[in-house]
């Protein structure tokens, strides 16, 4: 019986990612102050938690642009959307999607006078300047035009 490649099963990268992005959230939790941590240190996790604060709208307005890029592209190529999401261009959709939903957000945020509701302007940009810059017309499709199958 053979055994799966260990490189398909473990990814080091992700692993390593998931582990940095874990320490961070556990430094940007737990507060420093008053448990004799360097000045310095406090400062910086001071900083983070101000900067977190500043770019959390931006972030959940991306990831629901994103969200809804996956949903145009699973919708409009529903013969074969796992291999067009998994295909580079459409990776690129739906980071455009999503990088056009902040930058959206940063207009809106601009000229929208101050005493708006963020949630809702951040729900509105999110999900519906996405779905408001998609074609109206579905793309015509052809038989023979197929993404290629990813391959190990």
């Amino acid at each position: 019986m053979e055994s799966p490649d260990l490189h398909r099963r473990f990814n080091v990268g992700v692993a390593a990612g998931v582990i940095v992005i874990a320490a961070a959230l556990i430094f940007l939790a737990m507060p420093l102050t008053g448990t004799g941590a360097p000045d310095f240190l406090v400062a910086v996790q001071t900083q983070l938690r101000a900067a977190l604060v500043s770019l959390a709208p931006y972030l959940v307005v991306g990831g629901l642009g994103g969200a809804v890029g996956l949903a145009e592209l699973s919708k409009t190529f529903s013969d074969y959307p796992r291999e067009a999401i998994a295909a580079r261009w459409g990776q690129y959709l739906i980071w455009l999607n999503a990088v056009a939903a902040m930058f959206a957000y940063f207009v809106a945020r601009i000229y929208t006078p101050p005493e708006t509701n963020s949630v809702l302007l951040i729900l509105a940009v999110g999900l519906g300047f996405p779905a408001s810059s998609a074609p109206s017309s579905p793309t015509p499709r052809s038989s023979t035009v197929r993404a290629a199958p990813i391959r190990a």
